[in-house]
Parts: structure tokens; C-alpha cells; sequence
């Protein structure tokens, strides 16, 4: 009996809401918005970045569907130890490029690049932290943060409302050469598909839509922000290596100026969750009965590869090629490939109901 209501309270304890894998998307994502650099998108940026963003919308959504399939037809891929261990490197690259992109941005914006390796250890270790403390840790926290930065980016834009001038955002294509290629990289960039597929066993249901509303949002968040970038800064837009932050920097309020620093902290809790929930995604891919030794393991291996992108320059040149190769492979070809030869066993329905 004891052991019956215990198997229970364990079940309640690690399900968590479909309401919160969008927090965790949400933030995490935006997050990356924001602190995009103008060699992002495998060049720097010009203005078809714009046609791009509202054309990647039907694309991603595109990109999408076999992710969805799985999860309403009960096909995870994941469900497959030898592709859940390869899903694991995944997000073990997932958290090694973030930690190494929080690095360079702190080391950046706080003027001192000899720290850009402490930055990437520091978040990485912060992070296993979190990461081992489960799932519920992580949708509590990924709530609060998504208040946090609703509220930091609402004020962001407040901020800077009278410097808006329409007339920069025009015209809206500058050539037209790298609207195909932006288009493909940007529908490329969403790794959260891998993240869906991993904590969708989390939740209470298969719920699909929370994803889908996180996808259009978050191209949806893309175009504003940029389009409000262009519309205060116009041409000086490509003056800065972080185009959309730089909007921090201009923000003032009465006598209060230079709040970038409020604005610099309160998107780092959007960073430090993606590096919390692709630790956390690489552990549990691990399957290793310890999963706090899975996390050190996998942490220590995304802390190895961010020191190599700082060290290495030829592994930060391909790092966007490699990004989307990745992405196809583990977000579209392995979903695909599930769909096709994974059956469905005929006790799932009833031990997930369960």
C-alpha cells in the first residue's frame, strides 16, 4: 500500500503543466532574440532580415509537423535508447553554443574579453545546479523569469517610443540576395523541437498547441523587435554587434539613464534557463540510473566545447552550418524516420492515462 502511494506522489512530482513547457520556450528563445548578433544568421544582417522573419513563419511551422505527429501519435523517437542517447550530444551542443554565445556577450558588454571562458564555466556549472534539482525546479523558475522579461521588454520598448521614427524601416527589402538563405537559417534555428520532444513526457498531456503558439510568438517577437530596432536607430542598426540590446542602451527614464545594466540581468535569466533545459534535456536522453551523475557528465562535455569555440576559431566559423545540419538531422529526419517504423504499443495509451 505504502509503496502503491508512493509510486503516486512520484508521478505527481515530476508532471509538470503544458502552460509551462511555453514558459521554458518562451523565455529561453527570447532570450536569444535579444541578444543576437549581427553574425547570427550565418552574415551580417540587412534589412531583408525582415521579409525572412515573416517568411520563416510558414516555414517553421512547416518544419514543425513531424515533431507534432510524434507526440499526438505517441512516437517519440526518444522512447528509442540508442536515439535517446544521440539526442543527448545534441543538447549537450545546445548547451555548450550557449554557454560559449553567453560568454562572448558578457565579455562584450561588460568590456573585458579575457573572461569570455569564466563566463561559459560559471553559467555552465550554475546551470547543472538547476538542472539536477528536476523538472518542477525548472517550470517554477521558467514562470518567474517569463514575468520578469514580459515585463523588462515591455519597458524596453516604452523606453524608446519617442526616438521611433517610421521612415527608417523603409524600404522594407534592401537587395533581396539573402532573404532565401535568412529564411532557411532562421526556420533552422529552432532546437526547442528536440526540447518539445524530451519534456512532453513531463507533462499531464500531449499537448500540442502550447508549441505551435510558442513558434508564432516567438517569430512574431523577432520581426517587432527588429522592425522597432530599425524604426530608432535606422542606419546605425548595423553599427552594433548586438543590435536589438542595444536598444538597452539607450533607454532612460527622468533622470535615470544608462539602464542596460537592469535590462543586461534580467535577460541573462532567459540565457541561463536555455543552458538549465539542455542540460536537463541531455541528462534524462543519458538514461543513466544516477541522472546527478548524468548531469556533471554532460555538463562537464558542453563546458569542454564552449572552451573549444573560444579557443579554436575554425569551430566558431562552421558553428552555423553545423547548427542546422544538427537541426535537420534530430528535429526533422529522426521525427520522420519515427512516424515511418516505430509502431505504437498497444499498452502506452493505457499506462500513460495511468
Amino acid at each position: 500500500m505504502n509503496s502503491e502511494v508512493r509510486h503516486l506522489t512520484q508521478a505527481k512530482r515530476n508532471k509538470i503543466a503544458s502552460l509551462s513547457i511555453f514558459y521554458i520556450l518562451f523565455v529561453s528563445k527570447a532570450a536569444v532574440i535579444i541578444t543576437t548578433r549581427q553574425q547570427g544568421q550565418g552574415g551580417y544582417m540587412t534589412k531583408d532580415i525582415l521579409a525572412a522573419l515573416l517568411l520563416s513563419i510558414p516555414v517553421s511551422l512547416l518544419l514543425s509537423i513531424p515533431v507534432i505527429m510524434c507526440v499526438k501519435g505517441g512516437k517519440n523517437p526518444l522512447k528509442n535508447k540508442f536515439v535517446s542517447r544521440l539526442y543527448s550530444l545534441y543538447f549537450i551542443f545546445i548547451a555548450g553554443v550557449n554557454a560559449y554565445n553567453f560568454s562572448v556577450f558578457a565579455s562584450e558588454v561588460l568590456g573585458n574579453f579575457s573572461k569570455a571562458v569564466l563566463f561559459a564555466v560559471l553559467i555552465s556549472i550554475c546551470a547543472a545546479y538547476c538542472a539536477s534539482l528536476g523538472i518542477e525546479s525548472i517550470a517554477r523558475f521558467s514562470a518567474f523569469a517569463f514575468v520578469i522579461f514580459s515585463v523588462a521588454a515591455a519597458l524596453l520598448c516604452l523606453l524608446n517610443i519617442n526616438a521611433l521614427d517610421g521612415i527608417n524601416v523603409f524600404p522594407l527589402f534592401f537587395s533581396g540576395k539573402t532573404i532565401l538563405r535568412d529564411t532557411f537559417v532562421i526556420s533552422c534555428s529552432f532546437s526547442e523541437l528536440a526540447v518539445f520532444l524530451t519534456l512532453v513526457p513531463f507533462t499531464k498531456s500531449r499537448e500540442v498547441r502550447c508549441f505551435v503558439f510558442f513558434d508564432v510568438s516567438m517569430l512574431v517577437l523577432s520581426f517587432v523587435m527588429i522592425v522597432f530596432a530599425f524604426a530608432v536607430m535606422g542606419e546605425g542598426f548595423f553599427l552594433f554587434d548586438y543590435p536589438v540590446f542595444a536598444l538597452s542602451q539607450t533607454a532612460g527614464m527622468g533622470g535615470l539613464e544608462r539602464l542596460d545594466a537592469l535590462f543586461t540581468s534580467t535577460f541573462t535569466f532567459g540565457i541561463f534557463l536555455r543552458s538549465v533545459t539542455a542540460l536537463f534535456c541531455a541528462s534524462k536522453s543519458l538514461e543513466l540510473k544516477d541522472n546527478k551523475r548524468a548531469v556533471v557528465i554532460t555538463c562537464g562535455a558542453s563546458v569542454l566545447l564552449s572552451f573549444l569555440m573560444n579557443r579554436l576559431e575554425p569551430l566558431n566559423d562552421v558553428k552555423s552550418g553545423v547548427s542546422v545540419a544538427l537541426f535537420i538531422a534530430f528535429c526533422v529526419v529522426i521525427p520522420i524516420l519515427s512516424l515511418m517504423l516505430r509502431k505504437r504499443n498497444a499498452g502506452d495509451e493505457l499506462i500513460e492515462s495511468i
